[in-house]
């Protein structure tokens, strides 16, 4: 009987990391979701993550009450920029380096870009430059401002890039 139960955890285990997901593969999808208009309310922004959330792998954190609070802060910031992408319009994605970003493109020549991540600060760092270039290159035409979201720490980066007139 003891024999048993362990065995069952053991699979349970081996089981939760066969089917775990990363927290980035979890912000890219929301990004997905929200720029395809799959979510339409609040309720089921917050259903989906916290559905979702079970899966996530939790090796990325290092104590249950990180995981904890790293779900509350998902959740905050997905309502923000929920609230303001909502009756934005002409809203897309693209997927550049293993990260998603949002985008409207508004019929004035300045485009306002989002992206969610997670991880360390200099990691963030360069992933935003990376985007940032992508930016460039993708509307060299435009002007463009992107805004780094990190999940886990709530610090919001931003780049821009400005056309002077002469």
């Amino acid at each position: 009987m003891k024999d048993d139960n362990m065995n069952m955890k053991r699979q349970q285990k081996q089981c939760h990391h066969r089917y775990s997901i990363r927290l980035q593969s979890l912000l890219n999808h929301l990004l997905f979701e929200l720029a395809n208009g799959y979510i339409v309310t609040d309720k089921t922004l917050l259903l989906r993550i916290k559905k979702r959330w079970k899966y996530i792998d939790v090796q990325h954190f290092r104590t249950y009450g990180d995981y904890l609070i790293a779900m509350a802060k998902v959740m905050d910031e997905a309502l923000k920029l929920f609230h303001h992408l909502r009756g934005a319009g002409n809203i897309q994605s693209a997927k550049v380096q293993d990260f998603s970003i949002v985008y409207k493109l508004p019929s004035s020549s300045c485009m306002e870009a989002w992206m969610l991540q997670c991880g360390s600060p200099d990691k963030n760092q360069y992933t935003v430059r990376q985007i940032a270039a992508w930016l460039d290159m993708a509307f060299s035409h435009r002007e463009w401002r992107l805004t780094s979201i990190d999940v886990t720490s709530g610090i919001h980066r931003i780049e821009a890039k400005r056309q002077w007139k002469s």
